[in-house]
C-alpha cells in the first residue's frame, strides 16, 4: 500500500475513534441508555475491507447487508407499530436514521398515536412475496 495512503487512513481511524469517544460521552451525559462498546479502530482497514468482500467458504459472494430502511421495514412489518424512540431501543438503530428514513412517505406512515408503521402498499407487497413462495403442497 502507498504510504500516503496508509497515512490518510491511520488519519482517519484516528478521527473516526475522537469521534466515537465524543458520541459515547455525550450519550453518558444525556441519554437514558448506556453507551455502545466502541470498535476500536483496524491496524489496516484495507485489508479489513478486503476480507468483507471475500466470497464465502462455498465460493459464492456473501448476501450483501441489508439496508437500516430494510431493517426497519421487516421489523414493523413482524412486531408492529412502534414510536421512534422505542424502534431505535429496540433495533439498535440510532434515533436520527430512523427520522430520516421515515421521511420516505410512500412506505411510513404516522398513526394518529404517534407510533409509526410501514404503510398499507407496503405491508401488502411483502406479504405477497411471502405468499408466492412454494409450499410443500406445491411439489
Amino acid at each position: 500500500m502507498d504510504e500516503t495512503l496508509r497515512q490518510m487512513l491511520v488519519r482517519i481511524d484516528n478521527k473516526i475513534e475522537n469521534l466515537q469517544r465524543a458520541r459515547a460521552t455525550l450519550l453518558e451525559e444525556f441519554d437514558e441508555r448506556p453507551p455502545r462498546v466502541l470498535a476500536t479502530p483496524s491496524a489496516n482497514p484495507m485489508e479489513e475491507l478486503a476480507a468483507s468482500l471475500k466470497a464465502s467458504s462455498n465460493g459464492t459472494v456473501a448476501e450483501p447487508r441489508t439496508t437500516r430502511k430494510e431493517d426497519i421495514i421487516e421489523f414493523l412489518i413482524h412486531s408492529g407499530p412502534r414510536t421512534r424512540k422505542v424502534l431505535s431501543g429496540l433495533t439498535g438503530i440510532p434515533e436520527g436514521t430512523i427520522a430520516f428514513v421515515m421521511r420516505d412517505k410512500n412506505t411510513f406512515r404516522q398513526n394518529s398515536d404517534g407510533r409509526w408503521d410501514v404503510t398499507d402498499a407496503v405491508r401488502i407487497s411483502r406479504t405477497r412475496i411471502i405468499s408466492d413462495e412454494p409450499t410443500d403442497a406445491d411439489y
